[in-house]
Order: C-alpha cells, then structure tokens, then sequence
C-alpha cells in the first residue's frame, strides 16, 4: 500500500507516495477511522513530491469523510501537506468539499506550518470556529 500511518508527538502522521488510487486513499481514511473513531487526534496527511492523485479521488475522499466522521462530535483539526504546487489547488478545492466536516481541514506548502497550526489548536486562547452549516 503506498501509504503509512504512525503517531507522532502530538498529532497522527498519514504518509502518501506514489500512484495512488481513489481506493488506496479511502483505505487509508477508514485505517486512520478505525484507529481514532471519534477524531479526537489532529491528523496530518504528509503528500510527498511526485505523488498521483486524480483530482476526481478528492470528491470521492470527501464524500467518504463526511460520511464516516460523525457529526455530532467535533473532531480535531486535519492538514493537508503537499510537496508539489500542482495538488494545491485540488486539495484546497477538497478542503472546501469537506468545510461542513466536523472539525477544520487546511492545505500547506510547508510541514512545519501545517505542525504548528495543529498544536495551536488546542491553546487556550484559541477559539474554533463552529462548522455547521448556516440555516
């Protein structure tokens, strides 16, 4: 499988490489279920340079996501970390898919930002936004 999953001081690591298929992604979203059901650890997908990834899999991973988190809990934050400016704009697209997801997704350039706003997340000064949808 061309991707891992592993913990790290704070947050839970998603490793993605390769060529990977719509159903290679979703595998690793329900692994990452199955191992924090109620999201309550923030997550980083790490996408490395080079990485395939049909921009219609992102429809597709939203769908999943907004399907299998549940919606009466909030989760922790999910950033998204691409190597390759081609992705951006596809896994921005996909952050905006999922912006009624409870809890809050972010793309970034730069692992080390993406780290930092997932521990800022739990200072207690910061205030979450809500992420219902306006009625």
């Amino acid at each position: 499988m061309p991707y891992s999953i592993h913990d790290e001081d704070g947050f839970v690591e998603v490793k993605v490489w390769g060529e990977l298929s719509a159903f290679d992604t979703m595998c690793a979203v329900w692994e990452l279920r199955k191992k924090d059901p109620r999201k309550k650890t923030p997550d980083l997908w790490n996408v490395s340079r080079g990485c395939v990834l049909p921009s219609a899999t992102f429809s597709a991973i939203a769908k999943m996501v907004l399907a299998i988190i549940p919606s009466d809990k909030s989760g922790r934050r999910s950033a998204i970390v691409v190597a390759d400016s081609s992705l951006m704009a596809a896994v921005e697209k996909y952050t905006q898919d999922v912006r009624f997801a409870p809890f809050e997704t972010k793309a970034f350039m730069s692992r080390d930002q993406a780290i930092e706003w997932l521990k800022a997340e739990s200072s207690p000064n910061v205030v979450l936004p809500s992420h219902q949808p306006s009625e």
